[in-house]
């Protein structure tokens, strides 16, 4: 009870109209900063509308995809950008001046598949991984592998310009410990591998599954994730405002492939999210 009498009493109090007159002004201010700052930490209100260059023509091996793929990434993007508030615009784009386009300020982003490296990090930032391209590796149907690792000594079938250096640094492997074979195309190394010429097919995530799942059904099966760090990704100048939107970009992916969101659109768009689709043995779950 005394609490509340100390209270009745603060407020019954009479208050010098000098003090009200300088602390009103200072709580409306006040308030109007925490408004402000509420308001810029949950929405990015730089630009209205933000420009992707996209290629027109695609350089990437999609295998009769390219409209599942301009779909889902449009989606996607939609997706993200409504939680943001951002709105984001496709420029269809030559991919032989796309890189000029994003260097001269034609547009914010481009959907690319360069990687990051030492190099292009001083003069790019790049979202996480839209969609993996990776190396996969491919064995056959009856073949109980579920690793590189498993792989060490035995002939694996590989396209004639891989290099070790594609694949992910992994403990206990080493591309050194592989019996690398070269063939000159995917149908060849496919066919060595039906016939029990070589034990794996090491080859792009997009061709692997279109061809485990339609020439080679029953033959064949992927077995890994990517092995390597190749995807789309949205990249942006160095140093620009636009690192915050890769960040907001970055979360929203990462809630939405926790959500089963991400994987909706995978399926919607009749792709196949070669991060969580490959072969595991009876009883062991998916990530």
């Amino acid at each position: 009870m005394a609490i509340f009498k100390k209270i009745k009493k603060f407020f019954s109090r009479k208050v010098p109209l000098k003090y009200f007159l300088w602390g009103f002004p200072l709580l409306v201010l006040f308030g109007i900063f925490l408004l402000v700052k509420s308001c810029s930490s949950s929405h990015i209100n730089h630009k209205p509308i933000y420009y992707i260059g996209r290629e027109n023509v695609w350089q990437i091996e999609l295998l009769g995809r390219e409209r599942s793929f301009i779909a889902f990434t449009t989606e996607l993007l939609a997706t993200i950008g409504a939680e943001h508030h951002i709105r984001f615009e496709w420029i269809e784009t030559n991919p032989s001046y796309i890189l000029d386009g994003l260097d001269q300020g034609n547009y914010d982003f481009i959907l690319s598949s360069m990687r990051p490296n030492p190099i292009t990090l001083q003069h790019y930032d790049f979202s996480d991984i839209l969609f993996n391209l990776g190396f996969v590796l491919i064995v056959r149907e009856d073949a109980q592998v579920t690793s590189l690792s498993q792989m060490k000594g035995q002939p694996i079938g590989v396209p004639y310009g891989f290099g070790g250096g594609s694949l992910i640094a992994m403990p206990g492997t080493s591309i050194y410990d592989m019996n690398l074979v070269y063939y000159n195309s995917t149908n060849e190394a496919l066919e060595e591998l039906t016939n029990d010429h070589v034990d794996g097919v090491i080859m792009k995530a997009i061709p692997a599954y279109t061809l485990s799942k339609g020439l080679y059904a029953g033959k064949i099966k992927v077995v890994t994730a990517p092995l390597s760090d190749e995807g789309l990704r949205l990249v942006a100048l160095k140093h620009s405002e636009l690192e915050e939107v890769i960040k907001l970009i970055n979360e929203s992916l990462e809630k939405m492939q926790k959500d089963g969101r991400y994987e909706a659109l995978i399926a919607k768009w009749t792709l196949i999210d070669p991060r969580s689709q490959f072969w595991r043995p009876n009883g062991e779950k998916r990530p």
